[in-house]
């Protein structure tokens, strides 16, 4: 295993010629990139977030790094608002959803769907 010592890396020249020291700066590379990610990741969490407590919507979806790693759920659920999508792309009914995760409230599922439209509706970026 290889100290990173950022920021004195060497070049891609000076590396080449040998193989110690390019795995070396291939591991400090792959440990950056999945450090970038997880950075992303925390602050899209965090953005998500505000957004839920901007709009009122604390009672329908919670985000929280402690349940599911940040995955948005069901607020008072562990069911993630994937879930309901998943269910919706297969054909299933929201019935059949909220009889199978029945910890989810109709109120909850109506709202995440109602939000969605709005969210689609009002952002042309995400249609790209």
């Amino acid at each position: 295993m290889c100290a990173v010592d950022p920021p004195t890396s060497p070049s891609r020249r000076d590396v080449v010629g040998n193989g110690e020291e390019v795995q070396c700066e291939t591991e400090a590379v792959d440990f950056l990139k999945n450090e970038i990610i997880k950075i992303k990741y925390y602050f899209l969490c965090l953005k998500f977030k505000n957004y839920v407590a901007m709009n009122n919507i604390g009672k329908i979806i919670n985000v929280d790094l402690d349940i599911l790693g940040g995955t948005p759920v069901f607020s008072g659920t562990r069911v993630p608002l994937k879930n309901l999508f998943d269910y919706l792309e297969t054909g299933e009914t929201l019935n059949d959803f909220l009889h199978d995760f029945d910890s989810v409230k109709p109120y909850q599922a109506i709202r995440v769907l109602e939000l969605s439209k709005k969210l689609i509706e009002t952002s042309t970026s995400i249609l790209v």
